[in-house]
């Protein structure tokens, strides 16, 4: 009798056991099923939230779309209203001077706006902001003597009024009118070029400027304020990304907001830095090219401080300006890099 309740004992023991370890396999087996289930739904979340991110960067993109033609336009719309190639300052002041401020006023952002003739001559108008209002200022040379005079404008009319002053000509240089290496090479036709530089107002703030040729008579510039760029990207809701955006030559628009770090752009390549104490920097990622022959953005990991994070990068323009994006995303969500 006694050796029957032992052995029975023994298989109870053995089927609690076995019943015990069933339940375990099932609870670690539906664990496992939740962790992926997670897993999988973080991913699916991480992906919306990184397409909406592209998203509103490319809607807000597309908004300076209109400035990639400005002055091509502008500049055809002058050859079709004068005859000629090199006009005197008289036909400069009433026929071309118009049409500039016209543009000035209509055309959304723009706060410079400028034409030089083959013979040197120019005429330039640009918002110079104050305490109170912007305050509107013309810029010409009336003779080849390069003898620049400042008048104020206004901003109803296009009037000039007061007496014009004499200014520095080195402040009205050709890249203060939007005239890089490359866009002063161009002569005939409408084609058009976009830079980065610094306008004619006194903050000596930077300014995307649009210059086309126009047809041989000269060229037109159209300028609007880098800041204009930087305010409308730091306003869009990125989901706690760090956004860094920078022109093709590393001309930096919107600085990156990470801690202790330093972005490098340079023809369609980024790289993170970590910035020392001592002032040194330590490449973190090397150069990751962001020129993607198959479309798909570029992506590639970089651990600062013990943290993971996740870089995107593709290829957008901004009025005509290829220039480099970067956003950071922490860990589990997103970190982007965009080349315009």
């Amino acid at each position: 009798m006694q050796r029957m309740k032992l052995c029975s004992f023994n298989i109870l023991r053995h089927v609690a056991f076995l019943i015990l370890l069933g339940l375990a396999i099932y609870i670690f087996m539906k664990l496992s099923e939740m962790r992926n289930h997670s897993e999988h739904h973080v991913s699916m979340l991480s992906e919306q939230l990184r397409n909406k991110t592209f998203a509103q960067i490319e809607h807000t993109a597309n908004m300076f779309l209109p400035l990639n033609y400005s002055a091509s336009s502008l500049a055809r719309g002058l050859s079709s209203s004068i005859n000629g190639t090199q006009l005197p300052f008289a036909t400069i002041q009433t026929k071309v001077a118009p049409h500039l401020f016209m543009a000035l006023s209509t055309i959304p952002f723009v706060s410079q706006i400028s034409y030089v003739g083959q013979d040197r001559l120019m005429y330039s108008y640009y918002t110079e902001e104050g305490h109170d209002d912007a305050q509107t200022f013309a810029v010409f040379t009336n003779s080849s003597s390069a003898m620049c005079y400042s008048q104020p404008v206004n901003r109803d009319t296009g009037m000039l009024y007061g007496q014009p002053v004499v200014v520095d000509a080195n402040m009205v240089g050709l890249e203060s009118l939007g005239w890089s290496k490359q866009s002063s090479k161009l002569t005939m036709g409408y084609a058009s070029q976009s830079s980065i530089g610094i306008g004619l107002n006194k903050a000596k703030r930077e300014l995307f400027f649009n210059t086309a040729t126009m047809d041989g008579r000269g060229k037109v510039s159209v300028g609007f304020p880098v800041q204009y760029v930087d305010d409308r990207f730091s306003a869009l809701n990125l989901y706690g990304a760090d956004f860094y955006l920078a022109s093709s030559n590393g001309q930096v628009i919107v600085e990156t907001k990470i801690p202790h770090t330093r972005i490098n752009a340079y023809n369609g390549t980024i790289s993170v830095q970590f910035k020392n104490l001592n002032g040194t920097h330590q490449d973190l990622s090397g150069n990751q090219s962001c020129k993607l022959g198959n479309g798909e953005r570029g992506q590639f990991e970089v651990k600062i401080k013990e943290q993971t994070h996740m870089f995107y990068c593709s290829i957008i323009e901004i009025a005509g300006l290829e220039s480099v994006c970067l956003d950071k995303f922490a860990a589990t969500m997103l970190h982007l890099v965009f080349w315009f």
